[in-house]
């Protein structure tokens, strides 16, 4: 799974999660595995992007993710320019 502008549903340079096949990932269910594979619960997720848990969870059932927090989860867990 990885981050995105490069991809035809990305639009004005938002970034969307793609997995291996460059095939769109609902940003629900990509939130949802990546804390999962990170081992992090909603809580400790949330506060390594400045978020709360509750708002974690809200993503998580399909709430739209504000723009800066998806530049956040870009850099904290892929890095800069990945």
């Amino acid at each position: 799974m990885r981050l995105t502008t490069k991809h035809e549903t990305s639009c004005f340079g938002v970034p969307v999660f793609v997995n291996s096949d460059n095939e769109l990932i609902g940003s629900a269910n990509a939130i949802c595995a990546l804390r999962i594979k990170l081992s992090l619960s909603r809580y400790a997720f949330g506060r390594s992007v400045g978020a709360s848990d509750r708002t974690v969870e809200g993503w998580e059932l399909g709430r739209r993710i504000d723009e800066q927090f998806i530049h956040r989860i870009k850099f904290t867990y892929f890095g800069r320019g990945k």
